[in-house]
């Protein structure tokens, strides 16, 4: 049974005064639920650490001068493949010309 249902069944029973109160199921999908949510927020915290650390090394990359290290590279391959799905299209965080930019080795200018 999902939580709509269990909720909508209780509400009915209370309604209709034939609720005598809490069933184990509906207490185990509650529980359950809460922990999805939690386990869903943990989650999206773990997602959104990641995509500050990439705003972040992708800021830093841009201004250029620096030496690219071989970490710096894997890191921004990482980013240039992450991908994510918006209303049935994938999107990357970056274009392959910005992440073919952001490779200078060292300087700001393309081999």
């Amino acid at each position: 049974m999902k939580i709509e249902e269990s909720i909508k069944c209780a509400y009915v029973e209370s309604y209709n005064g034939t609720r005598k109160g809490d069933k184990k199921e509906e207490v185990e999908l509650i529980k359950q639920t809460i922990l999805n949510a939690k386990n869903n927020d943990k989650n999206l915290d773990t997602l959104l650490d990641k995509l500050d650390k990439y705003w972040e090394f992708v800021l830093k990359a841009n201004i250029g001068g620096e030496f690219m290290t071989d970490e710096s590279l894997e890191l921004l391959e990482e980013i240039g493949n992450f991908s994510y799905e918006s209303e049935g299209e994938k999107y990357f965080l970056l274009t392959k010309d910005e992440k073919r930019n952001l490779a200078i080795r060292k300087g700001t200018l393309l081999p």
